[in-house]
């Protein structure tokens, strides 16, 4: 179950050392979210995708979310999409090398509040 996740981020970061994407930017969506993006949100296919971004910092629980929802797909399409496109929107507007350095130390770095959660567990 895992092997294609982490076959998946060795690709990703390899193209990032290519130059194909960047390691910090909106990540790509699948076409058939893409399908109901907003003229404005569609902005977001013009830049070089990313390994990372707020919305992988915020939704990085996103699968547990799923799996609690009756309707998984029409949970993700109505709240957590409409979420994850206006964060990497706003990246768009204020991106700075210190931003993109906080966002990389979030995704590499557990939150406190992350870590106690799962040791809960």
């Amino acid at each position: 179950l895992h092997y294609p996740l982490r076959r998946q981020r060795q690709m990703c970061i390899r193209d990032s050392l290519k130059g194909d994407m960047s390691f910090v930017g909106p990540r790509p969506e699948v076409p058939r979210y893409v399908a109901h993006y907003s003229e404005v949100e569609k902005r977001l296919l013009k830049v070089k995708p990313g390994l990372t971004d707020w919305a992988s910092v915020q939704f990085r629980n996103e699968e547990e979310m799923l799996a609690g929802q009756s309707d998984p797909e029409s949970f993700y399409l109505k709240t957590i999409l409409p979420r994850k496109l206006k964060l990497s929107l706003d990246y768009l507007e204020r991106a700075t090398f210190w931003s993109d350095l906080g966002i990389l130390w979030m995704t590499i770095i557990p939150s406190r509040a992350d870590v106690e959660e799962k040791l809960k567990a």
